[in-house]
């Protein structure tokens, strides 16, 4: 006997222990997050000429989506089918002008799991224009409410962020020479 537990509740502890450790309770990460938040990444690639966009989303937040968007289909992201549908919402979900007005027709680039994350990268020729850049980004909104996405500018010096969400949707962001 050790202390005062019974040899029993000590053989209880440990196979409560066991099974924690071997379902991966003390081994794995923690399988859901607090908040639900994308990264958008605008960055000029100058030896390319472009501007990269990147979108990171935590692979949960896209499981809970490919469920709604892709009813009675496995929502697994690393298959094609499934991040060839979070790139199509991602371009459907997020929209940049330019200072004129008019819509950047950015290029899919692909799609790929990294880490925890999916992540969808798009292109666009560099534009040359200065002025106000804006983006509306509504992604993921319609799967949770306090989805919020964080989008960098990093084409403008200094860099400028602003945090998308239910109560603003669009943000602009000033690039001079």
């Amino acid at each position: 006997m050790i202390g005062t537990a019974s040899r029993r509740d000590v053989l209880r502890g440990l196979a409560v222990a066991g099974l924690a450790v071997a379902g991966g309770g003390l081994t794995r990460p923690a399988q859901a997050h607090r908040s639900h938040v994308s990264l958008t990444r605008v960055l000029a690639n100058n030896q390319a000429g472009t501007w990269e966009f990147s979108h990171a989303l935590h692979q949960h937040d896209v499981i809970a989506a490919l469920s709604a968007w892709l009813p009675g289909e496995d929502p697994n992201p690393a298959a094609d089918r499934a991040r060839a549908r979070v790139a199509l919402e991602v371009e459907r979900r997020i929209r940049w002008t330019g200072p004129d007005g008019a819509a950047l027709a950015l290029s899919m680039v692909g799609a790929e799991l990294a880490g925890d994350e999916v992540v969808v990268y798009q292109e666009i020729a560099a534009p040359q224009a200065t002025g106000a850049y804006s983006v509306e980004c509504t992604l993921l909104q319609d799967i949770f409410a306090d989805q919020a996405n964080v989008v960098l500018f990093g084409v403008s010096r200094p860099s400028q962020t602003a945090r998308l969400g239910a109560g603003s949707t669009r943000a602009s962001f000033e690039r001079s020479r």
